[in-house]
C-alpha cells in the first residue's frame, strides 16, 4: 500500500469537501436571505407602503387651505411629482389628508367637467366625475388640480367619510349650515363652536348621501389623497372622444376610502419574513458553526468495528501491514485471512464530483471472507441474513492485464473452505448444464435433419401418384415420423417372446428393436415394420387408430394436378 495515502488522508479530504459544500449552500442561504430583505425593503421604501399603512391608521391630516397649497409646492413642484430625488420615501408623511379649501372653488359646469366611463361614452356607465379646482385657489399657471368624485349612481357616493368636523373654522360650518338649510336664527343661537360640530355630525350621521350631494362640492371639504393620473381616458365635457390627461394635472381622489390593501399585504409579508423564515435560516447557520461535522460518521465506525479496531489509523495499520500477495492494486486488501477490504474509490482521489458521492456512505466495506458466496465478473454476492447482497466493484479497479475478479477468486479458493466446494459445485452443475444443451441442440438438429429426410422421401414415392391422391390416401406427417424415429428405443423382452409382429408375423426377438402404436391397446410392431406402415399410411395395422397425417389437397388443387400432368405426358 502506498504510505503516504492512508484512508485517514481520503477521510479527511472528504470531510473537508462535505464542509466546503456545507458552507457555500448557507453562503448562498445567506445571500439569498440578505437580497431578500433588501428587495422587501426597497418596495417598501419606493412604494412607501409603510407611508401608507401609517396615513391609513392615523388619517385623515386635516389641512386647512394655506396648508394645503404649502403641501403641493413642498411635494408635488419644487421636486416633482413623488420624486426619488426629494426623498420624501424616507420618512413619514401626511398623504390622506381632509381638506377644506373655501366656498365655491370648485368649477361644477357640465362642459368642464371630465368623466369616466365603465365602457364607451355612448353606452358605458358613469363612474367617476373630475371637477377642477379655480384659480386664485390654486396657482393654475403652474399645474391644474382636479377633484375626483364617485357619480351619484355608484355606491362610492353614500359612503361616510370620517370628518374631524373640530378643525374646520367657523365659515366652513357656516357653509354646511347653509347648505344643509339650517335657519341662520337657529344657527346663530348655537352659541359655541363645539355645538355647532355636534349638530352637524349629527345631522351627517343620519343622512350621509344627502350632506356628501349638498356640501362637499359646495363647501370644498374633501377627504382623500393626491396622485398623478397616467394611463386613465377621460370623456371631456365638449367631446365624445377620449383623451388623457396632461401632466401638469393633479388630482385628489375623494371618491372612495383610503385602503392601501397592497400595501397591507407587503408589510404583512415582510412582517412574516422577518419572524419565521429567516431566524430560522440564522438560527441553522449558527448551529453549523458551532458543532463541525465528524470525520467518523456512523456508518464508518460501524464498517471498522467488524475488524475488531476503534480508529481509522488503525485500519491504516493494518492495510499498511498487508503482505503484497495480499493487495490488489491498492484497492482490495485481504486482511487477516478473515477480512476482505474493498476500496470504493483511489486513495489518491481529491476530484470534488467523486468525493461527493460518499457523503452519505463510506469510501470502503469490510466484508467478511466466510459470507462470500460468489463472484461475478463486476460485483461479488454476500449473504447476510438469509439475504444476498450485491457488491459491485469500482470502476477504476479494472486493469487491462488482471482483473479483481479473478485476483479474488483465486484468493478465495485458498482461504475459504465453503466458497471453494460451492464454486466446484456450482462449475459441475455448470458444465451438466452446458452438456444438456449441447445434446437438446443436438437433437434439435436431428429432428429437422429426419423431418426434411422424411418429405423428401414422401415426395419422391408419393408426390405424382394420382390414383393414390383420387383414393384419399395419404401417409403419417414427416413431423410424427421423426418423432419416432428420434425417440428413445424400445427393445424386446421376456414378455414379448410369445408375440408376433401384426405386420410381417414374425416372431419378436430379445433385445430386438420394437415401436408401440400410440393407441390405447399400444400394439407393438418391429421398428422397421411400423416405420414402412407410417411411411405408406396412417392407421394402425391392427385397430386403425390414426395418428398425425399429411393433409390431402384440395379438389381445386387435385384437378389443377391432374391437367399439367396429362398436359407433360401429352407432349412425351
Amino acid at each position: 500500500m502506498r504510505s503516504g495515502s492512508p484512508c485517514s488522508s481520503l477521510l479527511r479530504r472528504i470531510n473537508n469537501q462535505r464542509r466546503r459544500d456545507a458552507i457555500n449552500i448557507r453562503i448562498e442561504y445567506i445571500q439569498i436571505a440578505c437580497s431578500s430583505v433588501v428587495f422587501y425593503i426597497a418596495i417598501l421604501l419606493i412604494f412607501q407602503c409603510y407611508n401608507r399603512v401609517y396615513n391609513s391608521w392615523k388619517g385623515p391630516f386635516p389641512m386647512n387651505l394655506n396648508q394645503f397649497r404649502n403641501h403641493l409646492i413642498t411635494n408635488y413642484n419644487s421636486f416633482g411629482y413623488n420624486s426619488l430625488f426629494s426623498f420624501c420615501w424616507l420618512y413619514f408623511q401626511p398623504d390622506y389628508l381632509q381638506i377644506e379649501l373655501d366656498e365655491n372653488v370648485i368649477d361644477e359646469t357640465v362642459i368642464n367637467t371630465p368623466r369616466m366611463f365603465y365602457g364607451h361614452y355612448s353606452h358605458g356607465v358613469l363612474l367617476y366625475l373630475f371637477n377642477q379646482v379655480l384659480s386664485p385657489t390654486i396657482d393654475g399657471s403652474q399645474m391644474a388640480l382636479y377633484i375626483k368624485f364617485a357619480s351619484y349612481e355608484q355606491s362610492y357616493s353614500q359612503i361616510r367619510y370620517p370628518y374631524n368636523f373640530q378643525s374646520f373654522n367657523m365659515n366652513t360650518l357656516r357653509c354646511i349650515a347653509r347648505q344643509l338649510n339650517i335657519p341662520s336664527r337657529e344657527f346663530s343661537r348655537w352659541s359655541e363652536e363645539s355645538k355647532h360640530i355636534q349638530n352637524i355630525e349629527e345631522i351627517y350621521n343620519k343622512n350621509p348621501k344627502v350632506f356628501n350631494k349638498k356640501v362637499i362640492k359646495k363647501c370644498g371639504i374633501m377627504i382623500g389623497y393626491l396622485y398623478k393620473p397616467t394611463g386613465e381616458y377621460i370623456f371631456p365635457g365638449y367631446s365624445y372622444e377620449p383623451h388623457r390627461f396632461h401632466d401638469d394635472v393633479r388630482v385628489f381622489d375623494a371618491s372612495c376610502n383610503y385602503t392601501p390593501y397592497a400595501s397591507y399585504f407587503v408589510i404583512v409579508f415582510f412582517i412574516y419574513f422577518m419572524f419565521k423564515y429567516l431566524p430560522n435560516r440564522i438560527r441553522a447557520i449558527i448551529k453549523y458553526l458551532r458543532t463541525l461535522s465528524p470525520m467518523l460518521h456512523p456508518f464508518i465506525q460501524e464498517q471498522i468495528q467488524k475488524l475488531n479496531i476503534t480508529s481509522v489509523a488503525d485500519l491504516d495499520s493494518l492495510l499498511l501491514d498487508t503482505f503484497h500477495e495480499n493487495n490488489f492494486n491498492d484497492s482490495l486488501f485481504i486482511v487477516r485471512d478473515k477480512y476482505l477490504v474493498m476500496l470504493m474509490l483511489d486513495l489518491d482521489e481529491d476530484s470534488p464530483e467523486i468525493l461527493r458521492e460518499f457523503y452519505e456512505k463510506p469510501p470502503f466495506a469490510i466484508i467478511s471472507i466466510n459470507s462470500i458466496s460468489k463472484i461475478e465478473s463486476d460485483h461479488i454476492v454476500v449473504e447476510k441474513h438469509y439475504c444476498s447482497q450485491c457488491i459491485y466493484f469500482p470502476k477504476t479497479m479494472n486493469t487491462w492485464h488482471f482483473n479483481p475478479a479473478y485476483w479474488l477468486h483465486e484468493k478465495l479458493m485458498i482461504l475459504n473452505d465453503e466458497y471453494r466446494y460451492n464454486w466446484r459445485r456450482c462449475e459441475l452443475l455448470r458444465r451438466q448444464e452446458e452438456a444438456r444443451r449441447a445434446q437438446e441442440e443436438e437433437r434439435k438438429l436431428r429432428f429437422r435433419h429426419l423431418i426434411e429426410e422424411e418429405a423428401e422421401y414422401q415426395q419422391h414415392h408419393y408426390g405424382n401418384n394420382v390414383a393414390r391422391i383420387l383414393q384419399g390416401r395419404t401417409q403419417a406427417s414427416p413431423r410424427f415420423i421423426a418423432e419416432f424415429r428420434l425417440a428413445d428405443p424400445q427393445t424386446g423382452n421376456d414378455n414379448m417372446s410369445n408375440e408376433t409382429c401384426n405386420v410381417c408375423f414374425d416372431d419378436f426377438k430379445l433385445n430386438q428393436r420394437v415401436g408401440q402404436w400410440p393407441c390405447d391397446a399400444k400394439h407393438s410392431f418391429h421398428f422397421n415394420c411400423m416405420l414402412n406402415v407410417l411411411r405408406a399410411g396412417y392407421k394402425c395395422p391392427v385397430c386403425r387408430h390414426p395418428v398425425e397425417a399429411v393433409p390431402l389437397p384440395s379438389g381445386a388443387n387435385v384437378l389443377q394436378f391432374i391437367v399439367e400432368n396429362m398436359i407433360s405426358n401429352s407432349f412425351t
